[in-house]
């Protein structure tokens, strides 16, 4: 049926009568009165006449000509109307034509400027001669103000008006496949047109491809929601590889299309983590187009994602590597997916500045000494870390240079200096003088920005001491000491795992930082370490595992396995219902992918106990 009509007479010429036309065109719309028809056929027949000439209602039972049609007349001078008309199948499947056609050229047939439309003609009709098939016009009016507006039209319309007809023969090709499926379409909120323009207008690819990539969209998104409705605390990924060759019969080109749904709050996969992920796998990929990326209205928790990629050395993709990612992208999708933490705000103590600088200069000896350090982490922001830093020293009272005069003369620090304060505390030695800095170190958050998108605080602090050190050469950290028995316990822990400690090497450090008793990571032997490590590899490789336990000559090495963070908690519970002293028990538990994995080290001198594995297993399967 006719969808609108604002269209003065004028508009037109006059003699509708004069026009020659081979079939009588009946307007489809039941509740029009017959005066109203009857002039929106006279409009029609006409319009399509100026259009496409006399003879243009023989092409249209004509197998082989080609729908959408599109043509455009402009004015001789301006102000004036520039006359659009588009004709295609008046069908379900090319529904929203019109409205798509308006919109394009409303924003981009003269950049930056939005065009008026005041007036156009939409209309459903058929030719009675062949009343089965229905037919679709849309005649648009443009007002193009000046000379400016007119030449940029005619630069921009030929490029439009292609991308509009590939718009409407995807879109419709994509609702016929789809045809089983329209009912449910308002699930998928996808303006099919606007999408389809977006992936068509740079001419990289054909109709064929952008309707498969929209197609598959919409089907990701319906099955990922019904996922998300069944279990909404795992992740459900989908994933879809397109070879896209490009003149060649080699792969030189990806398409990847990824949808997965988001379970936390402020949780985020974007361009940056989907490449990642790639290029976890293919160290040399890198971005060729895009992201298309379609946002869900209807449920924020879906997040579909389309880029093309390839080789930064122009080699085409292997069988191999094709059927390497489809086997592993979709896990290093899910690990991926960045969860962003709210800035904190946490005001300087200044109590907490005054009483350590009063120890850091208790610290000092009468004589000239090292130079005492105390660095707390104080806040972070979206992009830089933030930590207090006190510094001490002892120094003869001539001496130019103060700790302050130091610190500023260095261009080459990683960090920026902010909140500077000097003081300077009695000292009973006339001869020489006592100075405290206390300073917020600030650094870029990204140089400590794990492959988990974990910021590792303790890396950043050790930088700042590394620089620190470089300035002022040896200087004691005060309250790092076990921090640096700790790094030290790490690194032995890191060489005697060798290259596998290398390519797994954050989650080596998470496993190794998640030990409690924290003194444990340095009290335990690195060889009891090591093979509790590769207890828990072998459940992360293990998809079907649920538990296991070793008895060493010593020692008893518990793995588990549950989605629930709450595991440790009930492993504790358990041990204190068995009466197995804490002191005995060593915890490392650690988040992989979707799943959690709580290692337990049990000290018990040689002796298995009886029921500890076998009630920690059914605290698994309950946690389950």
């Amino acid at each position: 049926m006719a969808h609108s009509l604002a269209c003065p007479t004028n508009s037109f010429p006059d003699a509708f009568e004069a026009s020659p036309f081979p079939s009588e065109i009946r307007v489809l719309g039941e509740l029009f009165p017959e005066y109203y028809c009857d002039y929106l056929e006279q409009c029609t027949k006409q319009v399509m006449i100026d259009f496409f000439g006399p003879d243009f209602g023989q092409l249209c039972f004509d197998p082989y000509s080609e729908l959408p049609l599109v043509e455009a007349i402009f004015p001789t001078h301006t102000p004036g109307l520039l006359r659009i008309a588009l004709f295609c199948e008046g069908n379900s499947y090319t529904n929203g034509a019109g409205r798509h056609m308006a919109d394009l050229l409303n924003r981009w047939l003269v950049p930056g400027e939005s065009l008026s439309i005041p007036c156009s003609l939409d209309v459903n009709f058929i030719f009675t001669a062949n009343p089965e098939k229905k037919f679709f016009l849309c005649h648009l009016l443009l007002s193009l103000e000046n000379d400016s507006a007119l030449f940029r039209a005619r630069k921009e319309i030929s490029d439009l008006i292609g991308v509009l007809k590939k718009t409407i023969s995807c879109v419709s090709h994509l609702r016929k496949s789809l045809d089983n499926n329209l009912p449910d379409l308002s699930l998928f909120e996808l303006n099919f047109f606007e999408h389809a323009t977006t992936l068509l207008r740079d001419g990289k690819r054909n109709q064929t491809l952008v309707a498969r990539i929209l197609g598959l969209q919409y089907l990701f998104c319906k099955q990922l929601k019904q996922k998300y409705i069944e279990a909404p605390n795992t992740r459900h990924v989908a994933l879809k590889i397109f070879p896209i060759k490009q003149d060649s019969p080699q792969i030189n080109a990806l398409g990847l299309l990824v949808g997965l749904t988001l379970i936390r709050e402020g949780e985020i996969f974007e361009e940056k983590h989907l490449l990642k992920a790639l290029r976890q796998l293919i160290p040399d990929a890198q971005l060729t187009s895009g992201p298309f990326v379609h946002e869900n209205k209807e449920n924020q928790k879906i997040k579909l994602l389309y880029i093309e990629v390839k080789k930064e050395n122009g080699l085409a993709f292997s069988r191999q590597e094709l059927l390497f990612l489809r086997a592993q992208l979709l896990k290093e999708c899910k690990a991926s997916v960045e969860t962003l933490i709210h800035p904190l705000f946490m005001p300087r103590n200044e109590e907490d500045l005054l009483r350590f600088s009063l120890q850091l200069c208790n610290q000092l000896d009468d004589g000239p000494s090292s130079p005492q350090m105390a660095i707390f982490f104080g806040n972070q922001t979206a992009e830089i870390l933030c930590f207090s830093v006190i510094l001490a020293r002892m120094v003869e009272k001539h001496c130019p240079t103060t700790l302050l005069d130091s610190l500023r003369c260095q261009d080459n620090t990683v960090f920026e200096c902010a909140d500077v304060e000097m003081r300077y505390p009695p000292c009973s030695d006339k001869h020489l003088r006592k100075e405290v800095i206390s300073f917020t170190a600030k650094l870029p958050k990204d140089p400590y920005l794990r492959s988990d998108y974990a910021i590792d605080v303790l890396q950043a602090r050790q930088e700042i001491v590394r620089q620190i050190q470089e300035i002022y050469g040896p200087v004691r950290d005060y309250n790092g000491g076990l921090l640096e028995t700790q790094l030290r316990a790490e690194q032995l822990f890191l060489t005697s795992l060798g290259d596998l400690g290398q390519r797994e090497l954050d989650l080596a450090k998470t496993f190794f930082h998640a030990i409690t008793p924290t003194l444990m990571q340095i009290i335990l032997d690195t060889t009891l370490l090591k093979k509790a490590y590769h207890s828990l590899l072998r459940a992360i490789s293990d998809t079907d595992f649920s538990s296991s336990s070793h008895l060493e000559s010593r020692h008893e090495i518990i793995v588990l396995k549950s989605s629930m963070p709450s595991l440790k908690r009930e492993a504790q519970r358990i041990a204190e219902e068995l009466s197995i002293p804490s002191s005995k028990l060593i915890y490392s538990l650690v988040e992989h992918g979707e799943e959690c994995y709580l290692i337990i080290v049990h000290q018990n001198e040689g002796e298995r106990h009886l029921f500890l594995s076998e009630q920690l297993k059914c605290c698994t399967e309950r946690v389950l």
